[in-house]
Order: structure tokens, then C-alpha cells, then sequence
């Protein structure tokens, strides 16, 4: 006899997400889907150049960074740029493509390490991936966009993996496979369009990501305080 159950086949896609990877896509989707409609006069006159307007409100410059440096002042509205410049995407295909892998990289982790881990690897690996950005290029580093959080899950997704291939014996190399793919492709794109300064960014919240996956592992605190007893 089959085991139909109408709530198999209505129960919402979102609610087998973890709420961090939810709340996480919802931001990136309610913010394109604001910019848009409001390009195109949802919310009263159209507003053309919105988007232009809310990376400038939201967006990070690297100018703080020498700012930083040079005075050892933290303003707090900088600061507060470090977390926002994430949900602020130059278009509508690359917010449709954050927010996808947002959901995919997203469940993995936090479903390995859990929804606080998720998110502390998400923002921090924006974060220190801007600071960067801003210590190499200067006021000419304009961090936006989900780029750069998105790469610390694949660095998180690729120490996932990693341990997952040395358990089963299987070939530990296959878990730099996605990182592999995304440096070739932007190997291929910087050939025929040239270098982007904002993938220094992106480069740079990877191994913030693998460190922080490391650190956030189930146990690892415990056992990192054990062998240190023990020592």
C-alpha cells in the first residue's frame, strides 16, 4: 500500500533549509528585489541609478582601511560597511546566483558545523576578504556584493569534504575540485575581459573559510583544549 502523505509533497523546500541559510537568502533576494522594483517606480517615481546609490551607502571603501591605519580610529558606520556590502550585488544575475549558492554551499556547512558557524564563516570571511581588498588596492577597492562570503563556504565546503574523503579512504584531492573549477573559470574570464581588482577579495575569503571550518568543527574546541593539558 503506498504511503502517500499530502504533507510530503506541499511542505515548503524552505523549511529543509537551516534558518541561517534561509534568513541569508532572504536578505540577498529582499535587497535585489527592492533595488528592482524601485528602478522601476514600484515605490513612487522610478529611482534610476538606485543600485549606484545603495553601494555607495552600503559598500565598503578600501580608503577606511588606510583611514584605519593611519589614525587607529574605528568609525562605527565603516565598520557596519564591512557586514552590509554583501547583500548589495552589481545586477539581478549575480544576486539569483549568490543566493543559489547561499542555499547549496549554505546547507552543507551548516548542517556540518551548524547555523551560528554558518554565519559566523559567512561575515567574517566578508569581512577580513574587504580588509584585504582595502590593505592591497587602497580608496580604489570598492567591495560589493556576495562574492567574497560566498567563497569562505567553499573554502568551509572544501574542508567538509576533505574530511570526509580522508574517513572513507577516498581520493582527498577531489575536494578542491570547486575551488579548482571557480579559479579556472576566472583564469578564463581575466583572459578575455582582463583582471578584476575585487578577486583578491574573493581569493582571500577562501582560506578564511577552510581556517574558520577548522576552527568551528563540532569537538575542536575541546579537543584543541585537551592537547593542550595534556601538554
Amino acid at each position: 500500500m503506498s504511503d502517500f502523505s499530502p504533507s510530503r509533497y506541499t511542505e515548503s523546500p524552505f523549511l529543509a533549509l537551516p534558518w541561517a541559510v534561509v534568513c541569508l537568502a532572504l536578505v540577498v533576494a529582499g535587497v535585489e528585489g527592492y533595488l528592482l522594483l524601485s528602478e522601476f517606480g514600484a515605490f513612487g517615481p522610478a529611482k534610476i541609478g538606485m543600485r549606484g546609490t545603495a553601494i555607495q551607502e552600503f559598500g565598503f571603501n578600501g580608503a577606511v582601511v588606510s583611514y584605519f591605519l593611519e589614525t587607529g580610529r574605528i568609525v562605527p558606520e565603516h565598520l557596519m560597511r564591512l557586514f552590509t556590502y554583501s547583500f548589495v550585488q552589481p545586477g539581478f544575475s549575480q544576486a539569483v546566483f549568490i543566493a543559489v549558492l547561499v542555499l547549496a554551499l549554505g546547507k552543507l556547512t551548516a548542517e556540518s558545523l551548524g547555523n551560528v558557524a554558518l554565519l559566523i564563516i559567512f561575515f567574517a570571511s566578508a569581512f577580513i576578504a574587504a580588509f584585504v581588498y582595502g590593505l592591497v588596492f587602497g580608496a580604489q577597492a570598492i567591495a560589493y556584493g556576495g562574492y567574497p562570503g560566498v567563497f569562505g563556504l567553499i573554502g568551509a565546503y572544501t574542508f567538509i569534504r576533505y574530511k570526509e574523503y580522508a574517513a572513507s579512504g577516498g581520493p582527498k584531492a577531489r575536494a578542491f575540485k570547486l575551488i579548482a573549477v571557480l579559479a579556472g573559470l576566472r583564469l578564463l574570464l581575466a583572459f578575455f575581459y582582463g583582471w578584476q581588482s575585487n578577486w583578491v577579495a574573493d581569493f582571500a575569503a577562501f582560506p578564511v573559510g577552510v581556517i574558520l571550518a577548522i576552527a568551528l568543527v563540532p569537538g575542536a574546541f575541546a579537543g584543541f583544549v585537551a592537547k593542550m593539558r595534556r601538554q
